[in-house]
């Protein structure tokens, strides 16, 4: 299902709702974020211990001398910038503009689109592009680093992956329906319509 919808047909009805910044389900999605910064932590660890040990970082072709405070800064604000706009060009790329923004009162950028339509399997598409999208990034620049640079680097997806944790959520939420559902996305949740 490919086509563009922007206006919500009329056999289709509200089947849930979900949003993110309520305060119980953020705390809980708090909590799951440390198991998943701690499984994300170990893999891209376990790769980087493999590739320099057992490979011997055979493609490493930058290795800094040191690692500074503002590196590191640098390499989270564009972490939290790139996951966003990897929202947004997923909703481009579904034919849909993008609006982005921030929730202040919990601290929580977002990007949208709105009114937009997505089908379920875009709607996953548009909430796992960035998990995906800087996970592949981080494990490509890890091939050309040398491991002092290439923890931070696995350490920045790690937190990506962790702050992932909402889409992760709302994917797994989409996934219990069928895939002709329409879903729309909001700046802190989605609300899913089925066929009546």
């Amino acid at each position: 299902m490919s086509r563009l919808v922007t206006q919500l047909p009329d056999i289709y009805e509200e089947k849930t709702y979900m949003r993110l910044t309520e305060a119980r389900l953020l705390l809980a999605l708090n909590l799951a974020a440390l198991g998943v910064l701690a499984i994300a932590a170990a893999i891209f660890f376990g790769w980087l211990y493999f590739y320099h040990r057992a490979l011997a970082g055979f493609a490493v072709l930058y290795d800094p001398a040191r690692i500074d405070f503002t590196m590191i800064l640098v390499m989270v604000l564009s972490m939290i910038v790139g996951h966003e706009w990897l929202h947004g060009l997923a909703i481009q790329y579904y034919g849909h503009p993008v609006r982005y923004g921030m929730k202040w009162t919990k601290l929580t950028p977002y990007a949208t689109s709105d009114s937009a339509l997505f089908w379920r399997n875009q709607f996953i598409g548009v909430a796992l592009a960035p998990l995906v999208g800087i996970a592949a990034m981080a494990w490509i620049v890890s091939w050309v680093t040398g491991p002092m640079l290439g923890a931070w680097i696995g350490m920045i997806a790690a937190l990506n992956a962790a702050g992932s944790i909402g889409d992760i959520w709302m994917t797994r939420l989409a996934l219990r329906f069928e895939a002709d559902v329409l879903i729309r996305d909001e700046e802190d949740g989605m609300r899913v319509f089925g066929r009546r």
